[in-house]
């Protein structure tokens, strides 16, 4: 390794110290760039991906009779 860089498996990054005298080098922000890339195509991929899918059918009960009814259905009773 010929020079100090930032970087990891989480994503790009710049070595820094707190007077700001260090910039990110050629080789960082080639990094950030390429991340910065990916991740707009993944993000494309997966709006896409999503809307291909058809819409979810929000089913509501029709009556509070209805919701009860269902609730019921699915607790075991209670016995007395």
């Amino acid at each position: 390794m010929s020079e100090i860089h930032g970087g990891s498996p989480y994503g790009a990054g710049t070595l820094a110290s707190s007077d700001g005298s260090r910039q990110p080098t050629q080789l960082e922000l080639q990094k950030a760039e390429y991340q910065g890339t990916y991740f707009t195509q993944v993000a494309t991929a997966l709006k896409i991906g999503r809307a291909a899918l058809p819409p979810k059918d929000a089913t509501t009960p029709d009556s509070k009779q209805d919701a009860e009814q269902s609730k019921t259905e699915r607790l075991p009773s209670a016995k007395k």
